[in-house]
């Protein structure tokens, strides 16, 4: 049994602070895009050039590419010589840096605009096919921010929380992380494998072309007919590279990596312990305007897009209060637009804060496994669907539930959508279902979900010693078992801090391990 814990408790109020919103700029933008679906033209503003420099100012620009003959071709993005134009450019390629400089450079930005490239007529003509059907496609948009809890989202990021709420978005109070950290919870949810037996007969740590072979759920939308994006900010820590090879081929139809590495190449300001801004956006903002460019450029087609922020949340409980009112708005915007009529969109996390004194907490040890997780569907899909909607709105309450079952209720939007597609079981989690079907009561042991990630490797650790209990606390009573788990939080000699999980029947300890 999850318990139902007061995000407000005394135990983790002290812990709490809002944070002031950080500008990256302290004047307009010297440059600036102006787009329609098929072109874009990037602007120098020379009403604020006088901000920048009291002397002339010249701007020139940068095509970045992805190598895809390097032998990393995500790592390997190469950087044109900087060509000197005028008060306006005309941009051909996918990303663009422009440089301006007065004696010394006096600014820089990074651009990626989402225009409709020629290679996506013939699916563009897919669509229109797929069109003189009763039943529409329904769009897919995935929102992520990284590293929040549910019970942290209410905290942090209260005007956002409260306009999910008013506006009729299922909330799950149940969405239990599968693993450590974001790659094996992402994998999970858009793979449906395990991040260690899904990749047993090719390591993406090691390498190059294994994700290529992982068949991605957006890979399944891109063949029916759906335009596919994904970007993410802090390429650093990329969900995909970070310690691993990456992807041979651009994996969607825009791929943002190019994007990521190049603002990543901009000064930056470090806040909250990440690179928070790129140049003079924040990389959050970054990542939100691509995705809004995104689907209003394919308005009246059916896109798949993935949208992942680390960059105001990742290291620091309370960072994400400085982008409550930028990620509201964006949410706002984008539920009063045409696009929300026939979307799912999908608003989550992957996990809760892993570092900090909270997670010496009862309450912190419970949020870091619980991220949070919302869905918006149109109110028509609702009065279509009573009985699936019904069903994933009973799952929100009261069920565990984990991202393989999100990776399984969207390969049911294609079924729904009424497109030709057989829906394929979870690798990772054979049991799992689609939450648009009743979901059973569920323990972490009906999942195969092992509290201890690691199983049987904790025994290879070194040997530490016991300083001090930090914490000691039991979990609530089951029905349906007769054991209970003891969570034990030790300090050890040489220095570090260990959680232990031990489960106790009949007033025995049967099984301890390592988290």
């Amino acid at each position: 049994m999850i318990p139902d814990v007061d995000p407000w408790n005394e135990e983790v109020k002290p812990f709490y602070k809002k944070e002031s919103y950080v500008p990256c700029n302290k004047f307009k933008l010297l440059t600036y895009i102006v787009k329609n679906s098929s072109s874009a033209i990037l602007h120098v503003n020379d009403e604020v050039k006088k901000f920048y420099s009291s002397k002339p100012i010249k701007c020139c620009y940068i095509n970045v590419t992805r190598n895809e003959n390097a032998t990393v071709p995500d790592n390997h993005i190469t950087f044109s010589k900087c060509t000197d134009f005028n008060s306006r450019l005309d941009i051909t390629g996918r990303t663009v840096t422009v440089k301006c400089r007065s004696k010394n450079i006096v600014y820089s930005n990074s651009y990626s605009p989402i225009t409709i490239t020629k290679n996506l007529q013939t699916k563009m003509q897919i669509y229109a096919n797929l069109t003189k059907k009763e039943s529409k496609p329904l769009n897919v948009l995935f929102i992520g921010i990284d590293s929040i809890s549910r019970l942290n989202f209410i905290r942090t990021m209260q005007k956002s929380r409260q306009f999910l709420v008013n506006t009729g978005w299922v909330e799950y109070k149940g969405y239990n992380k599968i693993a450590d950290n974001t790659f094996p919870n992402l994998v999970a949810m858009l793979t449906g494998k395990h991040f260690l037996a899904g990749f047993k007969t090719c390591n993406p740590y090691i390498k190059l072309g294994c994700l290529d072979k992982a068949n991605f759920i957006w890979s399944d939308y891109q063949k029916l007919g759906y335009i596919t994006a994904y970007a993410e900010d802090e390429s650093s820590i990329n969900t995909f590279n970070y310690n691993k090879k990456g992807f041979l081929h651009e994996p969607v139809d825009y791929y943002l990596r190019a994007y990521s590495v190049a603002i990543n190449k901009l000064q930056k300001k470090v806040v909250d312990e990440m690179e928070y801004c790129t140049g003079p956006e924040s990389s959050g903002e970054r990542i939100l305007k691509v995705a809004t460019d995104f689907i209003d450029t394919f308005i009246d087609y059916p896109t798949f897009g993935f949208f992942w922020m680390n960059s105001f949340s990742h290291n620091i409980l309370n960072a994400p209060t400085r982008m409550d009112d930028k990620v509201f708005k964006v949410l706002e915007s984008i539920y009063k637009s045409k696009y929300s009529n026939n979307s799912v969109i999908i608003f989550l996390s992957d996990h809760g804060i892993r570092f900090g004194n909270i997670r010496a907490t009862r309450t912190g040890w419970l949020e870091e496994r619980l991220p949070f997780l919302y869905f918006w569907f149109p109110k028509w899909f609702r009065h279509k669907y009573p009985e699936q909607y019904y069903n994933l709105i009973t799952n929100a309450k009261s069920r565990l539930t984990t991202p393989y079952d999100v990776y399984m209720t969207v390969q049911d939007i294609l079924v729904l959508s009424g497109l030709k597609y057989k829906i394929k079981p979870s690798e990772g989690c054979p049991a799992c279902k689609s939450l648009f079907t009743p979901i059973p009561f569920r323990s972490c042991e009906d999942l195969n979900g092992l509290l201890g990630w690691y199983g049987k490797a904790a025994e290879k650790c070194a040997k530490y010693g016991v300083s001090k209990v930090l914490r000691a606390g039991i979990s609530a009573e089951s029905s349906r078992s007769k054991e209970v788990y003891l969570l034990v939080v030790v300090e050890t000699v040489p220095e570090a801090i260990f959680e232990s999980t031990l489960v106790v029947e009949a007033g025995e300890v049967t099984r301890g391990s390592y988290l």
